[in-house]
Formats: structure tokens, sequence, C-alpha cells
């Protein structure tokens, strides 16, 4: 052996040496990667993360001490909304186009759009626990996120605190898709800074509004919101009594999904709707997510024995490109039949979902 180690002498010395070096590098490259790296790979992962629109993950990287009404389907009412043209153009389209709430199409959609440019590293307000060292790791959070419209006015995702809502009486308010009883006053406690939709129903009557939210203790009077419109009229409930149950009428309009059935895939209560026009035309817009982008059907409706029938013909769905924040639209043909029971004359369903009379 001792004859072996002698003979072989300079290939032992070499190799210790090749070991000591191998080591002596690995533990200086993951002296550089704890302490020269990591931390910013994590922010990095934050910001690609929101650049990218993966809200579900954006949702894990805000830090949230407590998630009532801060869960992800709550942060992709409001991102759904700031980040995408076309719901912001159905909204326009539905209710503000005959106003003069706004200049212009234009004009809404630079007040409310916010996905013209990514953010960088400097628009991201971290919150960092901990420091990174050779036995533990910093967490990173993000406080708020930094955004611009297309007018230049900056505003934030995050978190705000103890929003006041005033009514006139004991009226109802929908924000985003939660509902919640408002005798005069009521308040939320913590819900995400933002652009939100909100629903008021007083004295039979429903208003809308599409709000920026971004102040902690604020108290907003609904009553005197500027772009706050009417989209329905009151209904005599009296008049459902004289309603033959074979043959109901339904009025022609606008149709909010109010329920979904489905087992998956459910489309946005808030955004997603049905219109029957007077010329007997008909269009079902049907949205998820962002990243999914949203579907209409276009086609003709008629009145049968007490049920609704839908024939569409045309099926226009959405590509959203993450590179140029744009979405295409793609039209085919097609060959859809839905048939829905009328429930009265400002509602109709069937096993999947629940329409009602919005506008």
């Amino acid at each position: 052996m001792i004859k072996w180690i002698n003979k072989h002498q300079n290939f032992i010395i070499s190799l210790i040496i090749s070991l000591l070096v191998f080591i002596i590098l690995t533990v200086v490259s993951y002296l550089i990667y704890v302490y020269g790296y990591y931390d910013r790979i994590k922010e990095n992962e934050i910001l690609e993360n929101f650049n990218s629109y993966k809200f579900d993950r954006v949702h894990n990287d805000l830090y949230l001490n407590d998630k009532e009404h801060l869960t992800t389907k709550n942060l992709k009412n409001i991102t759904d909304l700031m980040f995408n043209k076309k719901n912001l153009e159905k909204i326009y389209d539905n209710y503000y186009e005959k106003t003069n709430k706004y200049s212009s199409k234009e004009d809404f959609i630079n007040r409310y759009f916010y996905g013209n440019s990514p953010l960088t590293i400097k628009d991201i307000q971290f919150y960092n626990s901990g420091k990174t060292d050779l036995l533990s790791r910093r967490i990173s959070k993000a406080n708020k996120y930094v955004i611009k419209n297309g007018y230049d006015e900056e505003t934030y995702i995050g978190i705000v605190n103890n929003i006041t809502f005033n009514t006139i009486g004991d009226d109802t308010l929908k924000i985003d898709e939660n509902t919640i009883s408002c005798p005069t006053t009521c308040r939320v406690e913590r819900m995400y800074s933002g652009v939100h939709s909100i629903e008021y129903i007083h004295d039979g009557f429903t208003y809308y509004s599409i709000l920026l939210i971004d102040h902690s203790n604020s108290s907003i009077d609904i009553n005197s919101i500027k772009n706050l419109v009417a989209i329905s009229e009151e209904i005599d409930t009296d008049i459902f009594d004289v309603i033959d149950e074979e043959n109901k009428d339904l009025n022609i309009g606008i149709y909010s999904l109010n329920r979904c059935n489905l087992p998956t895939g459910c489309p946005s209560t808030t955004y997603s709707y049905i219109t029957l026009n007077k010329d007997n035309t008909c269009e079902f817009y049907t949205y998820i997510t962002l990243d999914k982008a949203g579907d209409s059907y276009s086609g003709t409706y008629k009145k049968e024995n007490g049920f609704l029938i839908l024939d569409f013909s045309g099926h226009t769905y959405s590509v959203y490109d993450y590179d140029t924040k744009q979405s295409t639209d793609i039209f085919v043909d097609t060959n859809i039949k839905m048939t829905f029971k009328i429930n009265s004359n400002s509602s109709f369903s069937n096993k999947d979902y629940e329409f009602s009379l919005k506008a």
C-alpha cells in the first residue's frame, strides 16, 4: 500500500488539491448566491409575476395580515377591470356611452386602464422580514404595486383599511362580487385598493358605478359619486300575479349572470351577461379570467310556452398576448342552442345559469 502511495504520490496530491479547490469554489459560489443574489432573485420573481398577469401568484406575493375580503377572487375582480381593455369597453358601451359622464370611450379607457407599460423593481414597495444568511432566508412580500393609467395618473394595488360607505336608507351594495347590507352606513375593514365596480340598490332602483378606491379611512357617499348611473327601473311586483305561468313575457335589455351551477369553469358574475334586443337578436358574453379572456356568442332568440330559446350562429373568442398586453378577437361560425325557463318578466334560468335584468 505504501509502495502504491509512493508510486502515485503526485496523482494523489493533485486529486486532493482538486477536491479542495472544488469545495472552496462551491462554498464561495453558495456564499455569493446567498448574500449577493437570493434576495434580488426573489424580488424579480415578484415583479415578473405581476408583469405577466399571474394574479394567483401575485395574491401569494402580497403581504396580507388578514385575508378576509382579500381572496384571489377579490383581487381578480379589480385586475379584470384595470388590466383588460375589453371589459372596460363593455362597461362603457353598456352603462356610459349614452351619458355625458365621459367625453369619449378613449377618455374612459385612459382613466381606468393601467396596463400600458410593465412595472420595474422601483414600482414595488416591499415588505421584508428577517435576513438571508447561511441558515435562514429573508421573507420578501409586496406591500403595494405602483401603477399608472393612460393619463399618467398614479395609484397602487395593495391594501386599504377602514372604508365607509354612506347610503340613503336600508340599502344594498354589491362591491365587485361581494354583496353587503348597508343600513345608512356600512364599513369594510380592509379591501384591495384599485378600481372597483359598485352596484347600489335603493327603493327598487339599481345604480352602477366604476370607482377608484386607493386611500385608507375613506368615507364614500354613494349618492355623490359623479359617475353613478341608473341601470334599471323600479319593478312593480304586483304584475307577476297576472302573468300566465305557461306564457311569461320578458323585458328586452341586459341580463347579468346572477348564479352559476357549473362544477368548474364558472364565468364571472360581474362581467358576464346576455343581451336581448328588440329585433330578436341576442348576445351572450362570458368572461372567466384575464388569461382566458372572454367569449361572445351572437344569434337570435324566441319565446315559446314560457321558455327562452337562444340560437347562436357566431362565436367570437379572444386570445390574449402577454407580450403586447393586447387581445385578438377570432370569429368562427357555430351552431349552439341554449334554453332557459322564463321565471318572470325580468329573469330566466336553467340548470347551469340564472340571469336577471340589469338594464
